[in-house]
Parts: C-alpha cells; structure tokens; sequence
C-alpha cells in the first residue's frame, strides 16, 4: 500500500519581487491555506512543507505553516521535509518539535535537510560548516528525543543538563525522517534509526539508495519495511487524457508553460481553492514518465517490493476549484 502525501515549496509570487502588495499578499496566503486544508477530505495522507529562504518560496519558517494547518484539519499528518538543520540552534529546534506535536494533537512527523548550497553560500555559510552544523545538530535531537535532560560538548554548542520542555506527545518519538540525495547519507540515516525519503532521481538511482539503507539498517540490526522509505515525485493532476499525454512528451516548453500557467493562476485569482474529490480516477502526467491513472485512492492501492509506503507528490494542478471569497 502506498500512501499519498503532498509536498509543498510554496513558490514565492514573482510580481511581488518587484512590488509588494500586502492585500495581493495576504490573499496568496489564504488561497494556499485553503488548498492545502482540502487535502485531507480529497483522500491525502499527510503534508510536508519545505524551508526555503532569501527570496525563493514563501516558507522560511514552514512550523508557522504546520501549526495554521493543525487548526483547519483533524487527521492530516503535518511535517517540514526538512528544517534545515544548519540554521538553526539545536535547543530551539527541538522545543518548536514538542510544541508542534501538541498543537497538531500528536500528528507531527520530524523532518530534516542538511540546506542547499547556493542558498547558504549568500550568507557564507560555505559546505563544510553546514554538513558540520548539520550532523552536531542532528546529534543533540536524536540525544534529546530519548531523553527529557541532555548534556552536550561539540564544536559550535557546549551545555550540560539542558532540560528541553514540552516532550512530544508521540512516545518515545514522532517519526524522524531525513531527505537524502546519496548513498552515504542513506546508510547514515538508517544507522540513525531515521526514516528515509529521497526524489527527483531517476528509478534506477532511487532503489540504489533504498538498497543502501535497507542493507545498512540489516547491519545495525535495525528492521526496516516500506513504512520506513519516501519517493518524492513532481505530478501533474489533470482530467482530460489527450493533455496527460501532451505533458509526458520529451517537449519541456509545453510543461514548463502549463506549470507556469497553473502556478500563475492562484498567483493573479487569491481565491480559496480546494483539491476536488472525484469519483473518476485522475490523470497524473510524472515526469520522465508516461501519464498512469491515478488517484488518491489508486495509489493507496498500488503494491511493489521495491516502491516506499509513502509517495510525496510536489502537485501543478488543474483540478483545482476556486470559490469567490
């Protein structure tokens, strides 16, 4: 069984790079906050945000996101994939998780990512010093979900009995997840005891990376299932079939104008918009792949040795229904 789920980057509005509108930018908010809320009635699992900054996407602080959304929903799992571990301070971090596990009633799902490069370097945070930032921070997490009082001596923070409160409300732990793009950092994670996602490679590099986890967490003594693997994939939910195939051509003008063309319509609208419940199965149009029918429901059902329990999908839809409000 595969379970849907949906990843957001939350694009930033290109027009208000060049002149803020605070209306036309509260109105974006909403009409996002609207979508994301009608995932849980159209049949998704959950939701994982993702931490961007200086300008790319409107979600530096995506707890903020997961909080709003705790409060319009009831079963909808809510995560960041990830909280970039290099910017943050580690005690900070985890007292946010604590919280956010009680504000969401127990359904958060930890998620981190060591940063993107070309991000960090603006503000010289060169490579080095965020994997270092990066594997210290994720040392005093993992310390401090297994115990309420930790003491701490590394590189960049010293401390000793740090008592970190509130204690989530999953016990002993929400899931732990770590996105990856490597064979390394897929063993280390499964040597963590981490859940492990990974996306946009192709398949062949993705089950390289789902072997590498599943045959370390073997040599640590650690059993892993699908429950414990993510494959992140960029769809395009769509109804009619002649555009589905349109979209899986080798032809990336024709889908990079039919995302910018979706994209741009919440952009111009502000409306509130919701992901429709169907009783047809949708149209999904992967990309380096051909467009397969498939729905919330479809994919649930969906059974293979080799594919994750969980399928993250970064969604440009045309199956959006936009109310006046």
């Amino acid at each position: 069984m595969i379970k849907p789920w949906i990843f957001e980057f939350f694009a930033a509005p290109g027009k208000l790079h060049e002149r803020f509108d605070a209306s036309h930018s509260l109105r974006y908010f909403n009409a996002y906050l609207g979508l994301w809320a009608s995932a849980e009635p159209a049949g998704f699992e959950g939701i994982f945000f993702s931490e961007h900054h200086y300008g790319a996407a409107y979600s530096p602080a995506p707890n903020l996101l997961i909080a709003n959304i705790a409060s319009r929903t009831t079963k909808l799992r809510l995560g960041t994939l990830g909280m970039v571990a290099p910017y943050h301070t580690p005690w900070q971090l985890i007292e946010e998780i604590g919280m956010l596990d009680h504000l969401t009633g127990g359904r958060l799902e930890i998620g981190t990512a060591a940063g993107i490069p070309n991000e960090m370097e603006k503000i010289g945070l060169g490579p080095d010093e965020a994997r270092a930032r990066n594997d210290e921070v994720l040392d005093i997490l993992d310390a401090a979900l297994k115990s309420p009082v930790i003491s701490h001596h590394g590189k960049f923070w010293h401390f000793d009995n740090l008592h970190l409160t509130p204690r989530p409300v999953q016990q002993p732990s929400p899931p732990v997840w770590v996105t990856v793009v490597s064979v390394s950092s897929a063993r280390k994670a499964a040597r963590r005891g981490a859940k492990l996602c990974t996306g946009f490679h192709p398949l062949s590099k993705i089950i390289e990376i789902f072997d590498a986890f599943r045959d370390e967490a073997y040599k640590v003594g650690r059993k892993v299932g699908p429950d414990d693997l993510c494959i992140r994939r960029q769809v395009t939910l769509l109804d009619d079939e002649r555009e589905a195939a349109s979209m899986s051509t080798p032809n990336a003008a024709i889908r990079s104008s039919f995302f910018q063309q979706t994209h741009d319509s919440i952009h111009q609208t502000g409306r509130r918009s919701s992901i429709r419940r169907r009783r047809t199965h949708s149209r999904l149009a992967m990309t380096n792949s051909s467009p397969v029918p498939l729905s919330p429901s479809r994919i649930k059902s969906s059974t293979s040795a080799k594919l994750p329990a969980l399928a993250i999908l970064r969604l440009r839809s045309t199956g959006l229904s936009r109310r006046r409000g």
